[in-house]
């Protein structure tokens, strides 16, 4: 004789036979699946990218001002640099480089900065200046996302 908790009574039909381990094993097994489910819909937006990045001759609220490619040598150079998916621990590289210029300079490494992102920021800034004028030429800024190359700015200064 089965314990009366193993017995479902259906009126008009012969009694099943569910026992209650396997009713527990089913919702469990749903709930864990569910739960699962609801995770990865809210987990991992994907990698951090840039979703726009411009140079300018200054910063307002989270884009250049005066963008352009073109500045004269007594400017002072902004890099500005929006995020897709930022993690509270994002590290954006800039790096200037005179490419080729007027007084010979070829290739040359000028200055890099590196920010870490806190709060999953979405903006960061970059400002490249000298105490003399620019030499005239061909510049990139080259950016970097946790290592990783992801966009190059190219400008002349005339």
């Amino acid at each position: 004789m089965l314990h009366p908790s193993l017995r479902i009574h259906y009126p008009g039909r012969r009694n099943l036979i569910t026992p209650k381990p396997f009713r527990v094993a089913v919702l469990f097994l749903v709930s864990t699946i569910l739960l699962i489910s609801l995770l990865a819909a809210c987990g991992d937006e994907g990698p951090t990218s840039i979703s726009k990045a411009e140079m300018g001759t200054g910063i307002d609220g989270t884009s250049a001002s005066g963008a352009t490619t073109t500045f004269k040598p007594s400017d002072t150079f902004y890099a500005a640099v929006n995020l897709n998916n930022p993690k509270s621990t994002t590290k954006v590289k800039a790096t200037l480089t005179a490419v080729q210029t007027a007084d010979g300079t070829t290739n040359r490494q000028v200055t890099s900065t590196e920010i870490t992102t806190s709060n999953s920021e979405n903006f960061v800034n970059f400002k490249f200046s000298l105490p003399n004028p620019w030499p005239t030429g061909k510049y990139k800024v080259d950016l970097l996302l946790d290592g990783a190359a992801a966009q190059t700015l190219n400008f002349e200064v005339q």
